[in-house]
């Protein structure tokens, strides 16, 4: 599976507090996300959902609440924590009337004047 880098944000999945990993496939129209539990208070987790997440190794997290404020956590078994849960969606071609093709990771579609332009 070929795929960008994904990003890791902060939600509520399945009323439990995870980081949530997702990423576009370069090779197909396809979106995957993974959701992994964490350590932390659910109700300071819904303050904090929709953050971006930054892993410092081993399952330890940290993410910004105000600038030059950070909060560090951690899985619920650090580098060992295993999914609850992930799903694979598919990514709908765009609505247009000319030729579309999947190419590294996005739509493109073909103009007469430009060529392949991002969809």
């Amino acid at each position: 599976m070929s795929s960008r880098n994904g990003n890791e944000t902060i939600v509520i999945y399945k009323d439990t507090p995870c980081i949530r990993w997702e990423c576009v496939h370069f090779d197909k129209p396809e979106k995957t996300s993974v959701h992994w539990p964490i350590g932390m208070n659910k109700y300071l987790c819904m303050d904090l959902a929709g953050n971006e997440a930054w892993s410092c190794g081993n399952g330890v997290y940290k993410v910004r609440r105000a600038p030059f404020d950070y909060i560090q956590f951690a899985l619920v078994d650090y580098g060992k924590t295993k999914s609850i849960g992930g799903e694979t969606v598919e990514i709908p071609r765009p609505k247009t009337r000319v030729e579309c093709r999947w190419k590294d990771g996005r739509w493109e579609k073909n103009l007469k004047a430009r060529g392949w332009v991002s969809a």
